[in-house]
Order: structure tokens, then sequence, then C-alpha cells
């Protein structure tokens, strides 16, 4: 929350609404939420954006910019022969730590220059992870892989796993799975 009398620009109403996005969810706060936590009156944030969807989608980017930063740490870490399963488990432990900004990156803006821009810095590393380049047969594999990291992701998070059998073994065979599809001939 941002204390009364400090200096309120775009920046800070973008800030502020990264901290309740953070908390509450990518769609959990309204306009009326986001000026309560800046300590002032919603007619103000005009001053500073035009409105609620404008935040979001700057708020899509920053998390963007997140997920690359998270992704590029972990795999500066890796061993070459390391980089796609390191990839996999960076992109997993990303969304266990920020849910909420993982919801962000799923919302697709791709008419915004900005945003192809982001999400193509998170494709490059991606891309560079799996040792492809940027091309249609490469965009096949990655959706896959994509999808079904998706979908383990999103299981695991709404505890989609009741049974007693160890999930990270289901993790590792994910990884396996995932690395067929490296290996298919996608065209």
């Amino acid at each position: 929350m941002r204390p009364k009398g400090a200096t309120l620009d775009r920046e800070a109403v973008i800030s502020e609404a990264m901290s309740l996005t953070l908390q509450k969810g990518y769609r959990g706060y309204q306009w009326k939420d986001l000026a309560a936590a800046l300590n002032i009156k919603p007619p103000s944030l005009y001053n500073h954006v035009r409105d609620l969807e404008e935040v979001q989608i700057e708020v899509t980017y920053r998390c963007l910019d997140r997920l690359a930063q998270y992704l590029e740490v972990h795999l500066s870490r890796a061993l070459p022969e390391h980089r796609f399963e390191t990839m996999l488990t960076a992109f997993r432990g990303f969304v266990r730590k920020y849910p909420h900004f993982y919801d962000a990156t799923v919302q697709s803006h791709y008419d915004s220059r900005s945003y192809r821009e982001k999400s193509s810095k998170v494709l490059e590393i991606i891309l560079s992870a799996m040792g492809l380049v940027d091309n249609e047969s490469s965009v096949h594999r990655v959706r896959l892989v994509r999808s079904l990291l998706h979908g383990f992701i999103e299981l695991e998070r709404r505890g989609g796993f009741g049974r007693p059998e160890e999930i990270q073994k289901t993790f590792r065979l994910l990884i396996q799975a995932a690395e067929m599809i490296l290996e298919m001939d996608a065209r």
C-alpha cells in the first residue's frame, strides 16, 4: 500500500497492480481496489492510466519479463545437456512461487507489439533450452511441450493429483515425454 502523500504516477499504479496481482490474482481485484491500495479515489486513477484493462495488460508484460528473468537465472546454472530439463523444472518452479503471475503470462494480447516482444523473449529462451531454432516445426514442438507442461502444472495447482504416488516421479516422466516430443518429426 502506497503511503498517503507519496508521489503517484503511472509507475506507482502499475507497481501496486503487481502487488495486488501477487496477493489476489490476475483478475482478483477491481479498479476500486487498486485505488484503495494507492490511498486515492477511483477517478484519480484516470490521471495515470486509461482503465483496468490497460493496467492488466501492463501487468502481463511485467509478468512475462519476470518469467524470462526467472528462466534465464536457472538456465545460466545448467549444464548444456541439462538445459531442457532445467527449463521445464524452472517453469514449474515459477508457477509454484508466483502462481498469479503465471496466470498473467497466459493472457494473450498478440495484437500488441509490446506483448509480441515480451512473449518472444520467453519463446527465445524456451527454444534455446530445447536446442531449436525459430521455425514452424519448432513452434509445433514448443506448443506440444507447453501444453503438456501447462496441463501438469494446472492439475498440480488444483490438487488434481490426489493419489499417494509421488508427484515428482510423474514430473520426471513428463520430462521424458517432452524429450520425445523434441525428437519427433514435426513436418
